[in-house]
Parts: C-alpha cells; structure tokens; sequence
C-alpha cells in the first residue's frame, strides 16, 4: 500500500502584516549616523515648552550627552518624546551620529569655556 498523497499539515494562516506592529519607513531603529547632516523626522508633535523639564532643545553646544561606547561627546538635544526619552545628534571626528533614544541620566550640560580676550 503505497500512499500518493504527501503528509502535508495545513499550517495555521497568518500574515506577518497582521496583528499590531506599526510599519516603519527606512531608518526605524538604532543609531543611524555617518559623516553627513541626518535629518529627524519626526511624527509626534514635541511637547509645550512648559513641559520639557530643564533640557533645552535644539541648542548647539550644550549638551554632552554618554554614547552606547560609553565616553561623552557634543550633542544637540532635538526633542523630548512622549516616553520621556530625548532624541538627539552627536558630534565628533567630524560626524554626526543621530541617537533615537536617550535618556535623561545620560545627557549633562557642557563645561563651560572662559573666552579669551574681551572688551577693553
């Protein structure tokens, strides 16, 4: 008895496109960076200025803020996101890497340098 009929098991159907996960267009994810201007583009509206704690945003040459490697380098705070976490840009050896999702404890402000020189 010689069955011509293939053990074929019907497999539950789903689509990976069903059940919640949002769809993201390229650059969803980690740090994506590279010697050049990334540009945030952001779909979620930043909060009123009275909500954003003491961090101010968009200001060059505040803010340090602790990469995954760990040392501290210059950065631009952009926005605070609704999960409480910042985004931001980092700068160093010429490039600008663009960190998604910092958070608080890992940004500070920048020392500050006397200038030299002044009125006389």
């Amino acid at each position: 008895g010689r069955n011509g009929r293939g053990t074929r098991q019907r497999a539950p159907s789903f689509d990976s496109r069903d059940g919640g996960g949002s769809g993201g267009g390229a650059g969803a994810g980690g740090a994506a960076g590279g010697c050049g201007g990334s540009v945030s583009t952001s779909r979620s509206v930043s909060p009123a200025p009275g909500h954003m704690s003491d961090v101010e945003l968009n200001v060059a040459d505040l803010y340090e803020v602790k990469s995954s490697e760990g040392p501290w380098y210059p950065a631009t705070i952009l926005r605070l996101k609704r999960n409480g976490r910042y985004e931001g840009e980092l700068f160093g050896g010429g490039c600008s890497v663009h960190y998604p999702s910092i958070k608080r404890h890992e940004i500070r402000r920048r020392p500050q340098r006397r200038q030299r020189g002044g009125r006389s």
